[in-house]
């Protein structure tokens, strides 16, 4: 079968298995519930932009300021956007304890007085993002459209600004060798180094399960995935990733998404912060690993049967979403038949 043919059968067996979505236009978008609610509660979030400010003077500590929206903002889907970054970069314990020891949170939608000065207005920057003020209110950084949320990258510049080592990987309790095979790719030896033994009478920790839920997930087990996160929330309700797996599981968060992503980064990474929002420097990969990069990612984006369902594109109605994930999947389906020529 040609590489065309075998494209077009892909196309045909997807829509016919999308053929009862019927486009009604209606949009049914569900509220997370009690527990996933909580994702990114885990940061101590002041009162508002004002008693931030106030708190910097007084301890000499920057603002950082999470701007979920602008003021007026025409953006698209604003409350997924927010759930994003409250289930990733948010519930991640790197960012909270950075964020809690070394600055002064602040989560506030930007409009008034000082989102003016600052330049952060509508079509100008565009969200989501967050900027880091002195304690004179001077703007140190401004990063926006953070559509991309990897541990090392996101709290890179963070780092420097508060004179903390480099670089970090998101996640407590896991090992060296758990992390760098998360990073690398090898999500089956994820999976081993992540075994509960036999013999030992205690659990998994939280960063355990989370990675071990990711490792499924990664591999296209989705349900082994989903299960393993109904007891990491379930074991771990009072936990930051209790409150991340639990909004995962319920279709809300960044991860099963494809917003999250733990490949490690090149070594000239350090020197080329700040990066502007998540895009990476130009010249920072070469073109052959930009390929390798890609395709590693959409080898581990696709469900058991090889389905794309990370998108939540409804503009024609929640029934149309078989349609989208259909087209979704044609379109890796080409990209890989292209790679394969390379």
């Amino acid at each position: 079968m040609t590489d065309r043919a075998l494209c077009l059968a892909l196309v045909a067996a997807l829509c016919a298995g999308a053929a009862d979505a019927q486009n009604s236009t209606r949009k049914i978008r569900r509220a997370p519930g009690e527990l996933a609610a909580r994702a990114g509660d885990g940061v101590p979030w002041r009162a508002s932009l004002q008693a931030a400010q106030e708190e910097s003077r007084r301890t000499g500590k920057p603002v950082f300021w999470y701007v979920p929206s602008v003021h007026r903002s025409p953006m698209d889907r604003k409350p997924e956007i927010d759930r994003y970054m409250m289930g990733g970069p948010f519930s991640w314990a790197a960012v909270i304890r950075l964020l809690s020891q070394h600055y002064v949170p602040v989560k506030e939608v930007a409009k008034g007085e000082e989102a003016e000065r600052l330049g952060i207005a509508r079509g100008v920057f565009i969200e989501p993002g967050y900027v880091v003020l002195d304690a004179g209110g001077r703007a140190l950084l401004v990063s926006q459209q953070v559509t991309t949320f990897h541990p090392e990258a996101f709290v890179l510049p963070l780092l420097t600004i508060a004179r903390q080592p480099l670089p970090a990987f998101g996640f407590d309790g896991l090992r060296p060798q758990t992390v760098r095979a998360a990073q690398a790719g090898r999500w089956q030896e994820v999976l081993e180094r992540t075994t509960l033994p036999a013999r030992a009478s205690a659990g998994l920790l939280p960063e355990q399960l989370w990675i071990r839920g990711a490792a499924w997930f990664r591999t296209g087990r989705r349900e082994r995935a989903l299960a393993t996160w109904r007891g990491l929330a379930d074991g771990y309700p009072d936990h930051p990733l209790g409150w991340k797996a639990a909004l995962e599981v319920e279709g809300h968060g960044p991860f099963v998404h494809g917003f999250e992503v733990y490949s490690a980064l090149p070594r000239a990474a350090d020197a080329c912060a700040p990066w502007d929002g998540s895009q990476a420097p130009r010249g920072l990969y070469g073109e052959a690993e930009l390929w390798q990069r890609s395709l590693r990612f959409l080898a581990g984006a696709a469900d058991e049967d090889g389905v794309y369902r990370d998108s939540t594109y409804d503009f024609g109605g929640t029934d149309g979403l078989p349609n989208v994930h259909a087209a979704v999947t044609c379109l890796v389906g080409e990209a890989m038949v292209a790679a394969t020529a390379r």
